[in-house]
């Protein structure tokens, strides 16, 4: 008995060595919140320091990852979190459970002269309680290597180890001058205090003046450039950064997001690989180098890079949201779904997440979902007008496919209407009826929020078109002409090249007989987009059965012969030409173009079409 008792305790011990010794390899996420000052506020700017000195140390560890800080921010103003030091065990829960970090490393701090006492805590928030809690008191010069020894106490305490070259890493200060370091601080707090680029930028340089290889100072300048739109300033920089400093990914990382933003994709993608080829751990490099993929069409490239950047850090809601783009531009829409919802969970006020989400539904034909989504983003964003226009889109959607539903009551009634009056089937018809009319009011109803949706969309947005050309066609349907020709030519007044519009408003003017002004919306149509009527060019009695195309044609080389090196008079001709076959024409007019034009875009994809065209001939 003795004995087995004996291997039984030998087993649980053996057990538990075995689990602590696999969990102590596991990674463990950390939520890094914000140190209170407990002295004077001219001492706020420590509180930054320490926050920058723990993320940046952190990231240079493999056995922690820091939880993302935005997501974090959102989740303690949700859980009321204001006194970090003071975290109870009970919010110590609600943080982990919302989070999924496995501990918090919190604390507090006062600087007394030119000493700083730093009060660590790391708690468990498996437990709720301090796993480590420990103050070091020392010069405000040393706060780098209060941080060091902090963090090595909290990986001793977990179990963890470091290898030698994370080691000198973590040893590493980010700068050698503490007033260097003061400066880089209340540059970032005026910063989100509404400074200007000057005070700000002012405050990066003079700590570049005091440390030249403060590296991080010399990448944020460049960044507050970027953040005040100077972006050939900030490339200047980061270009500046790079000639001292090869080996610092971070200056790459900001070129290739500026060139992503000038579209200029060859540079972003070079810049983004570097950075990923200087440090492969970092998720934002692979997350905009899958954004540029995704703009350049390259969706599995696009999301490949966007899953690298999900896999190193599953809490950044854009990550989500833009892998939910990638899967809608390749058809995949219950991926995108997913993917969305997951953004969602993350941010509940990304309003661009709610408004994707819904046109996923929508693409799938669940528009009442779709229109839930589309609803909460006008809830959290008031004038997001793409939001309204979407809403109105599926309200019009869901009611067609109501109007089958509408069809079949239509069969049933004739089936049963001409039987016997007091028969069953005869008093389901008659029931029929009334559920006829009662769809008929409902109908009215849907016009009305379509309207109000487009309105709205245009009251946000004045030259949203598509809002407009929706709005008009919605009061066509209802038969409110005066309104419908008032929105064709407001869509028109922000796209005059929009044929929809054209041709809708050039039917809307025959209606009423307004023939001559129908005819100059037809030609406007036969200006843009000849093949409309290259099929059917003659026009009805009511225009003399003239040929829309020859008369556009004839008006077009009079223009030509007044002024043979007027591009859009070319274009014109040239269009024409192509849509009646005349190839070999339409060649030499777009040809006219490039060289009057020579970074002409539709002349320059129309002509190589037109020539693959004549290839083949």
């Amino acid at each position: 008995m003795t004995n087995s008792r004996k291997f039984v305790e030998i087993s649980f011990l053996l057990l538990l060595i075995l689990t602590a010794s696999l969990f102590a390899q596991e990674q463990r996420l950390v939520a890094i919140l914000p140190f209170d000052n407990e002295g004077s506020s001219a001492y706020d700017w420590v509180s930054r320091g320490i926050e920058e000195i723990l993320y940046n140390k952190v990231s240079d560890l493999s056995p922690l990852q820091a939880f993302e800080k935005e997501t974090l921010t959102r989740i303690l103003k949700k859980l009321q979190v204001t006194h970090t030091a003071e975290i109870s065990v009970k919010k110590a829960f609600a943080i982990g459970k919302e989070t999924g970090a496995d501990v918090i490393i919190t604390g507090a701090y006062k600087v007394t002269g030119d000493r700083l006492k730093i009060h660590f805590r790391l708690i468990s928030t498996y437990t709720g309680n301090d796993i480590f809690n420990d103050t070091y008191t020392d010069r405000l010069s040393a706060i780098f290597d209060m941080h060091v020894r902090a963090l090595k106490q909290m990986l001793n305490t977990m179990a963890l180890t470091i290898s030698p070259e994370e080691e000198a890493k973590l040893e590493r200060p980010l700068t050698n001058s503490i007033q260097a370091f003061e400066s880089y601080c209340k540059a970032y707090a005026e910063f989100q205090k509404g400074a200007s680029m000057e005070v700000v930028a002012g405050l990066f340089k003079k700590a570049i003046d005091i440390d030249p290889d403060f590296w991080e100072a010399q990448y944020n300048l460049g960044v507050i450039y970027y953040n005040f739109d100077r972006y050939d300033k900030a490339i200047q920089q980061f270009k500046k950064v790079v000639s001292r400093n090869s080996e610092f990914f971070k200056p790459y990382y900001g070129m290739g997001i500026i060139y992503f933003i000038k579209r200029q994709y060859r540079d972003a993608i070079r810049n983004l690989k570097k950075a990923i080829e200087l440090n492969p751990d970092y998720d934002r490099s692979y997350y905009y180098l899958g954004r540029v993929y995704l703009r350049m069409d390259s969706i599995e490239q696009a999301i490949d890079f966007l899953n690298k950047a999900a896999k190193l850090n599953k809490n950044y809601a854009p990550i989500q949201y833009y892998i939910g783009k990638a899967n809608m531009k390749r058809g995949w829409y219950k991926t995108a779904i997913a993917a969305f919802k997951k953004a969602i969970k993350l941010n509940p006020n990304y309003y661009l997440a709610h408004n994707a989400l819904g046109e996923a539904f929508y693409r799938i034909q669940r528009y009442d979902e779709a229109m839930y989504e589309y609803r909460k983003a006008i809830e959290i964003k008031k004038s997001f007008s793409t939001a309204y226009f979407n809403l109105g889109n599926a309200i019009y959607k869901k009611n067609a496919l109501e109007e089958i539903v509408e069809a079949y009551l239509d069969i049933l009634e004739s089936r049963y209407s001409g039987l016997p009056e007091n028969s069953k089937e005869r008093k389901m018809a008659e029931e029929l009826k009334k559920l006829k009319g009662e769809r008929s009011m409902a109908e009215q109803e849907v016009y009305r929020r379509m309207i109000q949706a487009y309105r709205n969309a245009l009251k946000y947005e004045p030259g949203f078109f598509e809002a407009a050309f929706n709005l008009a066609l919605t009061y066509e349907n209802i038969g409110q002409l005066d309104s419908a020709e008032y929105f064709y030519k407001k869509a028109l007044e922000s796209n005059p090249r929009l044929v929809r519009a054209h041709m809708r408003l050039g039917r809307l003017y025959e209606r009423q007989k307004r023939y001559h002004e129908a005819l100059e919306q037809f030609k406007e149509v036969v200006k843009i987009e000849p093949s409309y009527f290259a099929d059917t060019p003659k026009l009805g009695e009511p225009y003399r059965y003239i040929n829309i195309i020859e008369a556009v044609l004839q008006e077009y080389r009079a223009k030509y012969q007044q002024n043979p090196n007027d591009p859009e008079t070319l274009l014109v001709l040239a269009r024409i030409y192509a849509s009646i076959g005349r190839y070999g024409q339409a060649r030499e007019f777009y040809s006219q173009v490039i060289k009057i034009q020579p970074s002409n875009r539709e002349a320059t994809l129309a002509l190589k079409k037109l020539n693959r065209q004549l290839q083949k001939m």
